[in-house]
């Protein structure tokens, strides 16, 4: 319980955040990218946590008005990167703007551009497939129109 308290508390703080930072900039449309965690069978009980966590987080954002987030698969993020799905943090950081940086940070920076870079295009394909479908050529008849 005192788990989802501090969730609702930092998500209220995000929102109010995102908020003031999108006003000032003018932005209209925004997506919060969460990473999904990955399953190992060595730390079933730690994923099971992760994934509760993030359950709460987009909870206590939606509560907060903050719908507007995708998850993004580790998976999905190191081929939107770099076109391999089992790309190691070196190769990340290699296909990433930051390559060649130093830093302790660089490594997180490379991960948060690939997470964008994923979200920016799953957002892009559901796009796509809704054109598809507004498409006459793909459109679906019922019997009667048969």
């Amino acid at each position: 319980m005192l788990d989802q308290l501090r969730y609702m508390r930092l998500a209220r703080g995000v929102a109010e955040w995102l908020s003031i930072q999108c006003s000032k900039r003018r932005i209209d449309e925004l997506m919060l990218a969460i990473e999904t965690p990955i399953l190992k069978r060595t730390n079933v009980t730690g994923y099971r946590k992760q994934v509760s966590t993030i359950n709460t987080i987009e909870l206590a954002l939606a509560v907060e008005g903050v719908d507007w987030f995708i998850e993004i698969n580790p998976t999905w993020a190191k081929r939107a990167a770099t076109n391999d799905g089992s790309a190691t943090k070196d190769e990340m950081v290699a296909a990433s703007p930051f390559f060649g940086q130093a830093g302790d940070s660089v490594e997180a920076m490379a991960d948060a551009w690939a997470i964008a870079l994923a979200a920016r295009l799953r957002v892009d394909q559901k796009l796509d497939l809704q054109a598809l479908m507004r498409n006459e050529a793909y459109k679906v008849y019922t019997e009667e129109e048969l």
